[in-house]
């Protein structure tokens, strides 16, 4: 049996793996990025986090991307309309998004407004199907999304501290966080810079959406999302 002065060991040992795993990646050149977040995420009254994306330059321009990412898609939906099964599954995807609140249709007036820009997307199948947004499209000067983006430092946990934990305690959890880049939100601000077009089928008209949540094919999303969960 464990005595007080075991378990006290176990946890300062514990706590030890996890400072070094911090130390890690605590390099000069990620601290732009961390206080950007630090000074920029919020929180709404149901608790869900907000964060701003980390530009390098605020006020970068971009050109049309809209024309690109509409032949992108008519690209896909020719996919689509030749595999039923992918279709229903892309379809049904979306209509998840839309009714989640993940994305939000744009009227006519703010198609127009704001500085934006369109990403393409494309269906990812492993276990299941998955709509795949691409941050690296570029606008008609060669720009892209993604290198507009701060990556952010890794701040997953040290594989090896990971390991130690396994033969310190006598039970482990694992688990999976379900949508976990979708329960993050875009800060209303940045939305315009993760527009798409879709349309149900060929004979409906195609419309302008906006995706709401941090988004997976950015290249900021993994450490925003990462850093969400370790604040």
């Amino acid at each position: 049996m464990h005595t007080a002065i075991d378990i006290d060991a176990s946890l300062r040992r514990f706590w030890e793996l996890e400072d070094v795993n911090q130390e890690l990646h605590r390099k000069p050149e990620n601290d732009e990025v961390e206080q950007h977040f630090l000074k920029t995420h919020t929180r709404d009254p149901k608790g869900r986090y907000i964060v701003e994306l980390p530009f390098k330059d605020p006020n970068k321009p971009f050109s049309d991307t809209l024309q690109g990412a509409l032949a992108r898609f008519k690209g896909v939906e020719r996919r689509l309309m030749q595999d039923p099964n992918l279709r229903s599954q892309y379809v049904k995807f979306m209509h998840e998004y839309l009714n989640l609140g993940h994305m939000r249709e744009l009227s006519p007036e703010d198609i127009g407004k704001k500085p934006n820009f369109y990403l393409p997307h494309h269906p990812v199948i492993t276990q299941k199907l998955r709509v795949v947004f691409d941050g690296s499209f570029k606008d008609t000067n060669g720009n892209f999304l993604n290198d507009a983006l701060h990556i952010g430092p890794s701040i997953l946990r040290n594989l090896f501290s990971i390991c130690i934990r396994f033969r310190m305690f006598k039970f482990v959890f694992s688990a999976d966080i379900v949508k976990m880049y979708r329960l993050i939100w875009v800060a209303t601000k940045h939305c315009s810079y993760h527009r798409i077009v879709w349309r149900d089928d060929e004979s409906s008209l195609i419309k302008h959406y906006e995706l709401s949540t941090v988004t997976y094919g950015t290249s900021s999303a993994p450490f925003l999302a990462v850093r969400v969960l370790d604040h």
